[in-house]
């Protein structure tokens, strides 16, 4: 039986905090979706999918510490800024967003 999982998330822009997470998740997932939301309204989803169906299971994983304090908010500032990026996000997330706000 193939097992999935959905990450939810912002990702506005991603960053290597984000593909922490995901390469996490493909130990245990054999697929991860990727979605657009946030924690807050996740573990408030979390719940009440419990409470409608016992067989839907919810797991949150974190990233390691080292992304855990990058936030794709603080990205957007720091490049807005002209700010140096390469130690939050890849390649060509830096391309991208250089090419928005610059």
């Amino acid at each position: 039986m193939s097992k999935t999982a959905i990450y939810p998330g912002t990702f506005d822009p991603i960053t290597f905090g984000h593909i922490d997470v995901i390469k996490k998740a493909l130990k245990f997932f054999d697929k991860v979706v990727i979605a657009v939301s946030d924690f807050e309204y996740e573990f408030q989803l979390a719940g009440m999918n419990r409470k409608l169906n016992n067989n839907i299971e919810t797991l949150f994983l974190m990233s390691d510490v080292e992304n855990q304090i990058i936030s794709s908010k603080f990205v957007k500032e720091i490049i807005k800024l002209n700010g140096d990026i390469k130690k939050f996000t890849t390649k060509s997330t830096i391309k991208a967003l250089k090419n928005k706000y610059e």
